[in-house]
C-alpha cells in the first residue's frame, strides 16, 4: 500500500520499499560473474574461500584478490566498487590490486601464463 503512496509523489519505491521492510540495500549486478571468479581464483591457488573474502592478511589470500581484482576488471563489466564490495573491499583497493598486477606482468612471465590460464577457465 504504502509503496503506491511513493510511486504517485515520484520517489524510488524499490529503495523506500527496502528501508521500510528491513532489506539491505543493494545494486543489481552480474554476481554471477564475480562469483565465478572468486571461484576460480580460489581453485586455482587452492585457497579457503572463507578466508579469501575474510579480512587474512596471509600472503597467498592477498596475492589472491589482487587476481581477482585484476581479472573481474579484465572480465567483468562490474565497476571498481561493485567489484570490491563483492569482497568486502572499497574501489581504491581494487585500483591498488590492478595496478600492482599490470607492473607484475611487465617482469613476471608466471603472472601472465597464470592469467592466461585463468581467462581460459573462465570462459569454459
Amino acid at each position: 500500500m504504502r509503496a503506491e503512496v511513493f510511486v504517485g509523489l515520484g520517489y524510488n519505491t524499490k529503495l523506500r520499499f527496502r528501508k521500510k521492510v528491513g532489506v539491505p540495500n543493494f545494486e543489481p549486478t552480474k554476481r554471477d560473474d564475480l562469483d565465478k571468479v572468486v571461484n576460480l581464483v580460489c581453485e586455482y591457488f587452492e585457497l579457503d574461500k572463507t578466508k579469501f573474502l575474510g579480512r587474512s592478511r596471509i600472503q597467498k589470500y592477498s596475492v589472491g584478490r589482487m587476481y581477482y581484482g585484476y581479472l573481474s576488471r579484465q572480465l567483468t563489466e562490474e565497476n571498481l566498487a561493485q567489484i570490491g564490495r563483492f569482497i568486502g573491499r572499497n574501489h581504491a583497493t581494487v585500483v591498488h590490486y590492478v595496478k600492482t598486477i599490470e607492473n607484475s606482468i611487465t617482469f613476471d612471465s608466471n603472472v601472465v601464463e597464470e592469467l592466461e590460464t585463468l581467462k581460459q577457465k573462465f570462459y569454459e
